[in-house]
């Protein structure tokens, strides 16, 4: 039998923990699956995480103030990438000849 230290025990304990939850996340998105036709669809994930309760609850904000500004971050950064994108694209020269 392995003899585990103290901190050896923390973390398989967490370790586990973390297993578990990552189970039930699966079981859960699995049966919104099955309900929606096969499709993960945002909406019913967040309708599901609702309820405190829930084990998808803690990765939402649930603050709706927070979740706006959030939101607009969210934003702000598609922005920026559409921007650099553009900006990163090689530009179409006219031939010679042409324009």
């Amino acid at each position: 039998m392995i003899n585990l230290n103290l901190d050896d025990q923390v973390a398989k304990s967490v370790l586990e923990s973390n297993l578990k939850r990552l189970a039930e996340i699966e079981e859960e998105m699995e049966a919104l699956r099955k309900e929606h036709d096969g499709e993960l669809v945002p909406f019913a994930i967040v309708e599901a995480a609702k309820p405190e309760s829930d084990v998808l609850h803690q990765y939402f904000e649930w603050d709706d103030s927070e979740a706006a500004s959030l939101w607009r971050q969210t934003e702000a950064r598609d922005l920026l990438r559409s921007i650099v994108k553009r900006a990163l694209s090689p530009i179409a020269l006219p031939e010679e000849g042409e324009g």
